[in-house]
């Protein structure tokens, strides 16, 4: 199985990170907000979000992210 922690995972928790830091923790990014910064597609942006919760770097519950993904 090809490791997605480099080229996607990764990148994406750095942008949400970023994304945090920037709004002063205020709200959770947008996963679609995501996308432009990364040049992944949401799908992508999607799976890398549910592989960093279920590897406990980020909480999506009581976010808003998901909604309107189908999730």
């Amino acid at each position: 199985m090809e490791s997605t922690w480099v080229e996607r995972d990764l990148p994406v928790l750095n942008v949400l990170v970023q994304q945090l830091d920037d709004a002063a923790g205020a709200s959770f990014p947008e996963l679609r907000d995501v996308t432009e910064e990364t040049g992944l597609e949401i799908s992508e942006i999607t799976k890398a979000a549910l592989a960093l919760e279920s590897a406990g770097y980020i909480d999506l519950r009581g976010t808003s992210a998901l909604q309107g993904l189908g999730m």
